[in-house]
């Protein structure tokens, strides 16, 4: 087959009816946007479930084999078995460790939320120490013990920090 006047004229013809798309057209664009806010969105998820396991694993070892020095960040829930109005939290840091309980000293203070920060060295309790049995810490992260004037203490372990 040979190329004619004919066939030509209908290419020209064609040429002349097809539109080009640009280069980039805007539903590339929007897709690279999608794409490059899907990629943000699992990079932060990533990052928020390693520092929650993070912070799992910490309250785990906490748990498990507490060491001098630990800080925990208990809820009281009870304070001579009776029930309290409203839960607080209180930084206590560990002081001493034997098979069957835990010596923690408390820092002045505290706050209605797990979201305390840990207060300076200066406003710990010295005159202040707990004595809470380890048998319910590694399996329900509870603190149960007395204070220095017998008063019996309960706490629920809300975070764990190991310096």
């Amino acid at each position: 087959m040979n190329w004619d006047d004919l066939l030509e004229e209908a290419y020209l013809a064609e040429k002349q009816q097809a539109v080009l798309q640009p280069a980039t057209s805007r539903l590339k664009l929007f897709f690279k946007l999608f794409l490059g806010m899907l990629l943000l969105i699992f990079i932060g998820l990533g990052v928020w479930m390693y520092i929650q396991g993070r912070g799992e694993r910490v309250r785990e070892q906490v748990s498990r084999a507490p060491q001098v020095g630990d800080l925990m960040l208990g809820m009281q829930i009870a304070y001579n078995t009776t029930e309290q109005p409203l839960p607080r939290f209180r930084w206590l840091k560990v002081e001493r460790v034997t098979d069957k309980d835990v010596t923690v000293m408390p820092y002045a203070g505290g706050c209605e939320t797990n979201r305390c920060s840990v207060p300076p060295e200066s406003d710990l309790q010295t005159q202040q120490h707990f004595r809470l049995s380890r048998a319910d810490l590694p399996e329900r992260f509870q603190l149960n013990g007395t204070d220095e004037n017998g008063a019996e203490l309960h706490f629920f372990v809300a975070e764990a920090r190991r310096p």
